[in-house]
């Protein structure tokens, strides 16, 4: 299966460096695949508005049936994600162990390309495919956040950006907010005159002491993962400090309502020191879910099981554009790609489901109808 068709484009395809907001060398490639492919592609300005390279691909693939059916792929990758060396062996490919292997997301970008050149070679009828390729998607999905949705008809959609054995359907994830907290002290001389400074770093580290984070419950998150301050002076009391944090919940009143939480107990907390703070949250993507008896769920899970392949159907705790798509009234959900363990050295992805999901794609595209 190594020498399978899919294996091979993905290994082409994972020799070009693309990691966020440098996407614009894989995105010229893509466009040119597309078009050999007989799609229509179109760049959006995505790109310009986050400060990247390249903006979202956006390509049809004209059908003789009606309706449209949409894929979507990333194609930005985490560092460290250059110079990538894949290796295969035992029938599971991974990297040289010094970067990723970008399984997350090219895993889904090789199995649409396969597809769409599968099905064009078979002559058979199907629906109009649209195939979004997104930008920076691994940073808080600012491509489909940014994408022109104008150019979009479909309103069912499958994003093939989901780790584990194919079968695994991800109908529901979360709402994401992101929390700033500014805390402010008193600076002064840290030898003549420490007892006129207040403290920043140690007024934010009283101040967080007992907070609620990390698993909330099954459906809720936290994490405060980045605090600056202070700087390279350590002769002057540290004035300033900043916290972000990123909260996940299932449900939207819930993640308000603990940040609430967060606010009202940071507030009580800094009122027992000389500091002060200041909290804001953002709402960076909205949740969704997909009810399994709906046309975009039955259609994917019919299409798996004339296969052979047993639907896993899970709520995950990730972003994906499916966020974004389902905010704008494209009901979609993800599919696993074969791919496990993305964002790690370790990553990794088994031949075998690489090319079952390209066959899941194909039999999508196949077997749509509105």
């Amino acid at each position: 299966m190594r020498n399978h068709p899919i294996v091979e484009k993905f290994m082409e395809l994972v020799a070009i460096d693309a990691v966020s907001l440098n996407e614009r060398q894989l995105a010229d490639k893509l466009t040119q695949e597309l078009i050999e492919l007989g799609c229509e592609v179109f760049e959006d300005g995505a790109g310009g508005k986050i400060n990247g390279n390249a903006g979202n691909l956006i390509a049809k693939f004209p059908g003789s049936l009606p309706g449209h059916i949409l894929f979507c792929a990333h194609m930005d990758r985490v560092e460290p994600g250059n110079g990538i060396k894949p290796q295969i062996k035992d029938g599971v490919i991974h990297s040289d162990g010094s970067t990723v292997l970008a399984g997350d997301d090219l895993t889904g970008i090789a199995a649409i390309l396969n597809a769409l050149k599968v099905v064009r070679q078979s002559g058979r009828e199907h629906a109009t495919v649209e195939v979004i390729f997104t930008v920076c998607e691994e940073r808080g999905l600012a491509g489909s956040k940014n994408l022109d949705y104008s150019k979009i008809q479909a309103k069912s959609g499958y994003v093939l950006d989901t780790s584990g054995k194919v079968g695994r359907i991800v109908n529901r994830a979360p709402y994401k907010g992101t929390a700033t907290i500014e805390v402010f002290g008193k600076a002064a001389h840290a030898g003549n005159f420490p007892e006129r400074g207040v403290n920043a770093i140690m007024a934010a580290a009283y101040m967080l002491s007992g907070l609620k984070e990390g698993r909330l419950d099954k459906y809720a998150t936290s994490n405060f993962g980045s605090i600056y301050g202070g700087g390279e002076n350590i002769g002057t009391v540290c004035d300033y400090v900043k916290i972000r944090g990123e909260l996940r919940n299932i449900n939207r009143e819930e993640l308000y309502g603990y940040y609430d939480y967060v606010k009202a107990y940071c507030e009580s907390r800094i009122k027992e020191t000389d500091a002060e703070c200041k909290l804001d949250f953002i709402l960076d993507y909205d949740g969704f879910e997909v009810p399994e008896d709906e046309h975009t769920m039955k259609f994917l899970t019919d299409t798996m099981l004339s296969m052979d392949i047993q639907p896993q159907i899970e709520t995950g705790m990730g972003g994906m554009d499916a966020n974004n798509f389902n905010t704008q009234g494209i009901r979609s959900v993800g599919v696993a790609m074969g791919y496990r363990d993305p964002h790690a050295l370790h990553e990794t992805i088994v031949i075998e489901d690489l090319v079952r999901a390209g066959e899941l794609v194909e039999q999508l595209i196949l077997n749509y109808r509105e």
